[in-house]
């Protein structure tokens, strides 16, 4: 089956990757999108690192089938060094589904707490300011790259996975 969906990834410092995606994925892009992603973050593994993640299909979510599959892309992520992540998204829809594909592993270890056997939080916002604030609070600075992040959140996506 063709890939239904589109992202783009960047590297935006040097332990936080940006991520936009774009119209409802199928099974075929949520694995391609999990294979781009890990090779996005394999400079990062070994260290600590955040996603800063903008949702901008309004209120279209993907098919249920591809939930097991961003579980799993969640989990991998937390294993590998992913302690937080910020979403931007535009709507309560979004949200909620969002939240379906959170791992257990994410939902046990997202209060940050001197408790937990992992560290890793996220959270949701709907701008980019709110979400890179949340960021620093745990660590994950953008200021010399901030202009350069909003730059790109409001570019149109460049790579398209159709």
């Amino acid at each position: 089956m063709l890939i239904h969906g589109s992202w783009d990834i960047k590297r935006i410092t040097h332990n936080i990757l940006a991520i936009k995606v774009f119209e409802a994925w199928n099974v075929e892009a949520s694995l391609a999108f999990g294979e781009e992603l890990k090779e996005a973050a394999e400079p990062l593994l070994g260290k600590e690192w955040a996603i800063i993640l903008s949702s901008l299909q309004g209120d279209v979510v993907a098919p249920p089938e591809v939930i097991p599959v961003i579980q799993q892309l969640n989990k991998w992520c937390i294993n590998h060094g992913c302690r937080c992540e910020a979403h931007i998204v535009k709507s309560n829809l979004q949200r909620d589904f969002n939240q379906l594909t959170r791992s257990k592993e994410a939902l046990r270890t997202q209060d940050y707490s001197a408790s937990s056997p992992v560290k890793y939080t996220h959270a949701y916002f709907d701008n980019l300011e709110d979400a890179t604030d949340f960021l620093s609070q745990y660590g994950y600075e953008l200021s010399d790259n901030a202009d350069e992040l909003s730059l790109w959140f409001a570019a149109e996506h460049s790579l398209l996975h159709f």
